[in-house]
């Protein structure tokens, strides 16, 4: 069962999510969001790499 949820993404990721969306023609943001999630569950082994490493995309704290 899906549930909404309300997601703060910086303009370029928002951006970017949009690019993937047109570019694979994905039923929009909660769809691409999901994907993301779902492969982040698939792959445990990446789990640290994804989350632990630190990126400064946007330059912020969160």
């Amino acid at each position: 069962m899906k549930q909404e949820f309300t997601v703060e993404l910086h303009e370029s990721q928002n951006e970017y999510l949009n690019e993937i969306i047109a570019n694979y023609g994905i039923r929009g943001l909660g769809k691409a969001l999901r994907c993301l999630v779902d492969f982040s569950m698939d792959r445990k082994d990446l789990e640290e790499e994804i989350f632990k490493t630190k990126r400064c995309k946007t330059c912020s704290k969160d």
